[in-house]
């Protein structure tokens, strides 16, 4: 079909014609259950148009039961939370359902029907938004539906007659397009844009054959019934794929005209395989020797490029930065007003810590904290000893949060001098190849102190009562310190002095041995070596 103009350029009801046969059931007017090509047309349309919904909307794959109805994704599988467009590409159906509950049955089923789609009085159960339809719709009707989206939300009856004339040559008829504007515009290209991704083998499009062909497109595919009948049969009942582009719409329909036991499509036929294939075939044919046609953005639509790493992993619409990287970096349509404002808090340069300090544990080792200033930075612990002037890195920490920060440096030298300051840094923005980092905190320093004993004494104390043992009193002073300067023992040292004056000399020795003060035994211990025993 012309996309432009509803003109039906060629059409093929079945794959024989007998001669004997007068009459052919043209099976491009007979209904069939749509299966998920419905979807555009039932749900994500009115979801755009009417409820501002946007390819970013983030919908959650789930398991689900509405008053009773409990839909299922084919592949069984639930995704969490996903985005319209991946819903579109992928064509997932627990979503696909959960618009359809929010919008509204008849606010969708008014805007198929303003594309050409008829209900039967059945028709108005959730069911529907997954091609569960009483009669369902024949392949022209789905071709004249998604060339209105391909015409910019302008739809038209399909013809196949161009004018008629009479033996003379007069025009009796001429056939002119009419057109009627269904939805917007933007609404068109937005829809489109999403049906492109399902043609994109990255995002996993069920319509990825046809790749490279610069097509929208939806698949469909329905499931044999679950009854009595086919029991233990896997196979497909209708497989179908529409795919246009701005000048040509293609719809490909496979399936029997009686379903039964031995007339089925066989397990793993389903619209991405054998129709997307055909209809591949059709476009390459068609643009063997011609450029294909370029899709026009509206003037109400913004291209906006958003974060992916926050898209993908956070599930947050935010707008990409300056230095957010080009591979990271998602380019969206927007609706112009339904555009995000917010900016990713990711790529940004990293903020200093906050309440950074450095103090001294029970053991005299230094422990450093902080609160991060971002719950995506790592941070360098940088030290400086002494008087040197080169910082080295001692730590490095990223805890992927705001939580408090606290490390203790336990390679430390009693007496030393240490300033500790942080570093923050980007774990995955590069400059030159190196981290990206921010802001440096202020420089604290902090003096572990000198080693004592158990008792608090000093060292050169205790290294004298090593010398001289038992010259100590109960009080911790020396015997021979006394308040006049002497003790009851140099009294009687001196004593014994004056009574024995051939051993004066050795007792005053004595004497003036026992009197030295603490100063004096540091400065006579320290001119000499020292040997201990080990």
């Amino acid at each position: 079909m012309d996309t432009q103009t509803g003109r039906i350029k060629a059409l093929l009801g079945g794959r024989s014609y007998p001669e004997d046969q007068r009459y052919v059931l043209n099976r491009a007017e007979v209904k069939r259950s749509p299966g998920s090509t419905i979807k555009p047309l039932l749900v994500y349309i009115p979801a755009i148009e009417l409820f501002n919904y946007t390819p970013v909307s983030f919908i959650e794959d789930e398991p689900i039961d509405i008053e009773g109805y409990i839909p299922s994704n084919a592949d069984g599988k639930f995704r969490g939370m996903v985005t319209l467009r991946e819903t579109v590409a992928k064509s997932i159906n627990i979503p696909t359902v959960k618009i359809f509950h929010e919008i509204g049955i008849s606010h969708g089923k008014t805007m198929a029907e303003k594309m050409g789609i008829s209900f039967e009085s059945g028709d108005n159960n959730l069911a529907i938004a997954l091609g569960g339809m009483e009669k369902g719709v024949t392949p022209l009707e789905i071709a004249r539906a998604y060339a209105a989206i391909g015409d910019r939300g302008s739809y038209k009856n399909y013809t196949t007659i161009l004018r008629i004339d009479d033996s003379r040559g007069k025009t009796l008829y001429e056939n002119h397009t009419i057109k009627e504007q269904v939805f917007s515009e933007e609404t068109a290209f937005l829809v489109t844009s999403m049906l492109q991704s399902a043609t994109d083998p990255e995002m996993g499009g069920t319509a990825r054959r046809l790749n490279g062909l610069n097509l929208a497109a939806k698949t469909g595919t329905v499931q044999l019934p679950r009854t009595d009948e086919f029991r233990g049969i896997k196979g497909a009942n209708d497989a179908w794929v529409a795919a246009y582009n701005p000048e040509y719409t293609v719809v490909v329909w496979m399936g029997f005209d009686k379903r039964s036991p031995e007339n089925y499509l066989p397990s793993g036929t389903s619209g991405g395989n054998q129709p997307t294939i055909v209809a591949g075939n059709i476009f390459q044919y068609i643009y063997e020797n011609k450029d294909k046609p370029k899709y026009e953005k509206p003037i109400g639509i913004s291209e906006v490029k958003l974060d992916g790493k926050a898209l993908k992993e956070q599930k947050r619409v935010l707008l990409a930065t300056a230095l957010t990287p080009k591979e990271y970096i998602v380019t969206e349509y927007f609706v112009k007003g339904t555009e995000p404002a917010q900016e990713s808090d990711y790529w940004v340069i990293p903020n200093a810590p906050q309440d950074f300090r450095v103090a001294l544990n029970e053991a005299d080792q230094p422990v450093i904290s902080f609160v991060p200033g971002n719950s995506f930075a790592g941070y360098y612990i940088m030290r400086i000893t002494g008087q040197e002037e080169k910082a080295v890195l001692v730590h490095q920490v990223q805890t992927g949060s705001l939580d408090p920060v606290e490390w203790t440096d336990t390679q430390v030298t009693p007496g030393e001098t240490y300033g500790y300051f942080i570093i923050p840094y980007h774990p995955e923005m590069k400059l030159d190849g190196e981290a990206v980092q921010g802001p440096q905190t202020q420089i604290l320093n902090i003096t572990i102190p000198e080693q004592e004993t158990e008792n608090g004494s000093d060292f050169w104390e205790d290294l004298w009562d090593l010398l001289r043992p038992g010259q100590r009193n109960q009080d911790g002073q020396d015997d021979d310190t006394g308040e006049d300067g002497g003790s009851s023992q140099d009294n009687e040292i001196n004593e014994n002095n004056e009574d024995n004056n051939g051993n004066g000399n050795n007792a005053g020795q004595e004497g003036l041995e026992i009197g030295y003060d603490q100063e004096f035994r540091r400065s006579a211990l320290s001119s000499f070596p020292l040997y201990l025993p080990a």
